[in-house]
């Protein structure tokens, strides 16, 4: 189901634009996972949000060794 005349919905990490919120929340939850495996040691690497007045990150950090995996800069 469409939107509606409101405006696209847009991911948080790569800002790709969606008429659908379940294909948003599909592609987040495939592409952008809420956790995934450290590349440095056994741990779990998850998403945080940092914020500036101009824009944002959504970075994965790994909970045991603080290593920073994959970063996104957005646009609020």
């Amino acid at each position: 189901m469409g939107l509606l005349g409101k405006s696209k919905e847009k991911c948080d990490a790569c800002n790709k634009p969606f008429e659908d919120h379940d294909e948003l929340v599909d592609h987040q939850k495939r592409i952008h996972p809420p956790t995934k495996p450290c590349t440095k040691c056994s741990g779990l690497m998850a998403w945080e949000r940092q914020h500036t007045q101009a824009y944002g990150n959504l970075i994965y950090v790994c909970r045991e060794c603080d290593f920073i995996g994959e970063m996104w800069r957005y646009y609020p």
